[in-house]
């Protein structure tokens, strides 16, 4: 929703301020615009969270459910078998 709003005022400003050959009005017009995107995406409406997302539960019996990404693996120093070290 931000992208947009901040998309769609930068066309309007740029528009408005092409036909009335004024930066000033321009960068006004778009300055309104990034309020106005601001005021509709920061704050914590209701409107956001009239759909929550539910996330599925960990799988502690799945061997790797605790590896965390990136992290060597033990006693392997990183590479597998079979592989060369560059």
């Amino acid at each position: 929703m931000y992208q947009i709003t901040i998309l769609l005022f930068a066309v309007l400003s740029f528009a408005v301020g092409y036909a009335t050959s004024s930066f000033r009005t321009m960068m006004l017009l778009y300055a309104a615009g990034v309020v106005v995107a601001f005021v509709i995406a920061v704050p914590d409406w209701p409107y956001f969270n009239l759909h929550p997302q539910h996330w599925l539960a960990v799988d502690a019996s799945h061997p790797n459910w605790d590896v965390k990404v990136g992290a060597p693996s033990k006693g392997g120093g990183g590479v597998a078998k079979g592989q060369k070290k560059r």
